[in-house]
């Protein structure tokens, strides 16, 4: 086993305690599909997320047992355990991986079946994270205290594009059409576990899908607000250039958490200050906000969809929508 495939193991702790890897067993082939399927395939974030963290739970739960001996009542039985723990995202993560792993052992010839199927159903009490979202109005009061903050244009970005941090950390100067007014996202910044050091470490490469990867026109006075930023710091008496548009003081990346602590709440703590009637939002719930003004004022879905970077509008619907039922009766002309 190498150095990397031991670092990955390790963060599984006490959940491989007792397991004694049976060639066929369950424990042994999950631990194949993320080191031989997965690793070097995916993303290191991804290996940890979507990988790491749901296995620590299926081997704790279906531990040695042979995957020939795993049925659809079994799986069912798994996902009703786990019903009040975690949330449906979650477990969503955890039924990829089962199927993946059942299916690679359907076509090795280990199992007859996948008992992954349309039967097993999911559901979770587990409550979905609370997302707030301003007002138009609300909206543009921020927009007019963002243009005298210091860390106001940041902020205007995540507000009009509705892009995610490490989306807005990874814009370099590349991505910015000063002629055209657009933004091409391209790359995420991100800080995840490498594990070949074993260290967390910043990475600009790819984004969280394909999807992701899109090109956005921006309004031409945020055009004109980046086209205004300085492209030449100085730095300890030394003149340089940053890469990108948002970059640390010394003119490097930004480490996304500094970046929370020094930029975002630093502007939410003054905005609080100032206007204290609006309630300071996080990156998210700005990208939540964006998607709900726009939906309710009645442009059209598929270009938002198209705007976040979603594949389809299912996500669009379930988690960034606020419906403005007034805006609702007037767009369904309900009372004409």
């Amino acid at each position: 086993m190498s150095e990397i495939e031991e670092n990955i193991l390790n963060y599984f702790g006490d959940t491989l305690n007792g397991i004694t890897f049976i060639p066929d067993g369950f424990a042994q082939r999950s631990i194949d599909w993320l080191l031989i399927f997965r690793l070097g395939h995916v993303k290191n974030s991804t290996i940890y997320g979507d990988g790491i963290c749901p296995l620590r739970h299926l081997i704790s739960y279906f531990g040695d047992t042979l995957l020939s001996e795993i049925s659809l009542t079994t799986v069912q039985s798994y996902f009703n355990s786990k019903r009040d723990l975690l949330s449906y995202e979650t477990l969503k993560k955890h039924r990829v991986c089962l199927y993946a792993i059942f299916d690679i052992g359907r076509e090795d010839g280990i199992c007859t079946r996948n008992p992954v199927s349309k039967r097993i159903s999911i559901s979770s009490t587990v409550p979905l994270a609370v997302r707030r979202a301003w007002t138009q109005a609300e909206y543009d009061a921020v927009w007019r205290f963002a243009r005298l903050h210091n860390a106001g244009l940041a902020v205007q970005v995540l507000m009009e594009t509705g892009m995610s941090r490490s989306e807005l950390l990874g814009l370099t100067w590349n991505n910015f059409d000063e002629k055209q007014h657009l933004l091409s996202i391209t790359n995420g910044l991100v800080k995840c576990q490498n594990f070949e050091t074993n260290k967390l470490e910043l990475v600009h490469d790819g984004l969280k899908n394909k999807y992701r990867k899109r090109t956005v026109p921006i309004s031409l006075e945020l055009s004109a607000l980046i086209s205004k930023k300085p492209r030449k710091i100085i730095v300890r008496g030394h003149h340089i250039r940053p890469n990108f548009i948002f970059h640390a003081p010394e003119g490097g990346p930004y480490m996304p958490d500094n970046w929370y602590k020094r930029v975002l709440k630093s502007f939410m703590n003054d905005l609080n200050y100032a206007l204290p009637e609006i309630p300071p939002l996080k990156t998210h719930e700005l990208r939540h906000t964006r998607a709900s003004i726009l939906v309710n004022s009645g442009k059209n879905i598929y270009a938002v969809a198209e705007l976040l970077g979603h594949s389809d509008l299912h996500m669009l619907r379930q988690r960034y929508l606020h419906i403005d039922l007034s805006a609702m009766r007037i767009a369904l002309d309900l009372d004409a």
